[in-house]
């Protein structure tokens, strides 16, 4: 079995990985990608917002601490790669990795914006928007982090703990702040 159909196989979330094609466990498969997405906009959106007001006004705001969107993206493409080679090396499937670590980055963004917004900017609709969609993907994330959890080996919940923990770790790599929650 080549490299290429293994990354395959652990993108798809198909345990059994073998020579006989990709057996796609659909329903992990794409909740796991649309989770994932919704991270990964949200991420960017409250990056957004936040840049965009660290800059509004007559003097910049340095209490507002964010990775730049370039070195960010490069963390993220780091810890894809981390969650290959991981499952590689362990026989394991799916994006777990990856997705708690935006889910730690979801989690650090929204109590930066919460922090230091004030509240009257924060009522502007569209940050209104951007910090509800960030406690809904918080609130999904955390139903999904104990989900797996409950129903999972021992060694995932580890793995997925360990990328929470990641998570912050290379927010403060990649230039972030991590606010005291």
């Amino acid at each position: 079995m080549g490299l290429i159909h293994r990354i395959g196989c652990i993108l798809l979330f198909d345990e059994e990985c073998n020579n006989n094609g990709i057996d796609i466990h659909w329903f992990s498969t794409i909740f796991n990608y649309i989770l994932l997405l919704m991270n990964y906009m949200t991420v960017l959106a409250l990056m957004n917002m936040l840049d965009v007001y660290k800059g509004v006004g007559s003097r910049p705001r340095d209490n507002v601490v964010i990775p730049s969107f370039f070195a960010a993206f490069l963390c993220f493409w780091f810890v894809v790669a981390i969650q290959i080679i991981f499952c590689l090396v362990v026989h394991c499937t799916g994006v777990s990795i990856v997705r708690n670590l935006l889910f730690t980055w979801v989690r650090i963004l929204e109590k930066t914006a919460t922090d230091t917004i004030p509240p009257v900017t924060r009522s502007l609709s569209m940050h209104k928007w951007v910090l509800a969609r960030a406690g809904i993907v918080l609130k999904l994330d955390m139903i999904t982090f104990m989900y797996y959890a409950v129903t999972s080996k021992f060694s995932l919940t580890l793995a997925n703990t360990c990328a929470l923990v990641m998570g912050s770790v290379l927010w403060e790599i990649c230039g972030g702040q991590i606010p005291i929650i």
